[in-house]
């Protein structure tokens, strides 16, 4: 996020064709300084029949690919084609990352409804598991045929470690986001958007990361870094000295 930030990537809504049955094709379009890609996803009706957090399921309520270049008609239908087969799909020499999300049914539920009745949801609602949809594949690096990520080189913007894998992971998120938002909409005309706040507060829900054992075990320093980060920031908040009517408090909850 600081490598996009400092770079002023733009990340724009190029189609969002979802039906009230929450069926239908979204294309996002990412734009670095040097390099364009796009993030393509299906949608899918919420189903708990054949739903699993593991790679063996056979449904997902999104399934998606991150491309470089604009996606083509071509592109779109060939990854429609091809996710659902998984290791016997073959995806475009183009594609970066393959990916799978489903949602959890009782906040994004909650959080529909909220909107749709023309309020936010409660911090509380959301705090439950903190996001929409979780996570429950980012495959790159050559499976299913990706690019494998020697062949990208040091100058391609998405060439540093887990960086494609990242960017999909926070597209996932803005995409939950955006889907609740637009459902809402279909329910009512009296639906709102979530607040920036809100929409800050959420992440995305990790149900995968299998290949995050290897990451940990060579990046030791990194992982260290992290969870210092953390303990740190935890430890300033438990020093701070605040009162009831403190309005740090409130802006902790939702920053």
């Amino acid at each position: 996020m600081n490598k996009m930030i400092r770079e002023r990537w733009s990340i724009s809504i190029v189609r969002f064709d979802v039906d009230s049955n929450a069926d239908g094709t979204v294309v996002y379009s990412i734009k670095a300084p040097e390099q364009e890609f796009s993030f393509i996803g299906f949608s899918r009706p919420p189903s708990r029949t054949a739903r699993t957090g593991r790679i063996i399921g056979q449904a997902w309520d999104m399934m998606g690919a991150l491309i470089e270049g604009p996606a083509t008609e071509e592109e779109i239908e060939s990854a429609r084609r091809e996710i659902p087969k998984l290791y016997t799909g073959r995806a475009t020499s183009n594609a970066l990352i393959w990916c799978r999300s489903n949602r959890s049914m009782r906040v994004f539920d909650q959080t529909m409804a909220a909107l749709a009745d023309g309020r936010q949801p409660q911090v509380d609602d959301i705090a439950q598991v903190c996001y929409l949809m979780r996570n429950t594949g980012l495959d790159g690096n050559g499976t299913f045929g990706t690019r494998s990520f020697p062949s990208l080189g040091a100058k391609h913007a998405l060439g540093g470690v887990l960086e494609a894998q990242l960017l999909t992971a926070y597209l996932m998120r803005e995409y939950s986001c955006d889907l609740v938002e637009h459902l809402a909409a279909k329910v009512s005309s009296r639906a709102i958007k979530l607040a920036p706040e809100l929409r800050r507060y959420i992440g995305v829900g990790n149900g995968s990361a299998l290949g995050l054992i290897f990451f940990v075990h060579k990046h030791p320093r990194l992982i260290d870094w992290l969870l210092s980060a953390r303990e740190q920031a935890i430890a300033l908040a438990r020093g701070l000295t605040l009162e009831r009517s403190d309005r740090r408090i409130e802006l902790s909850v939702v920053e």
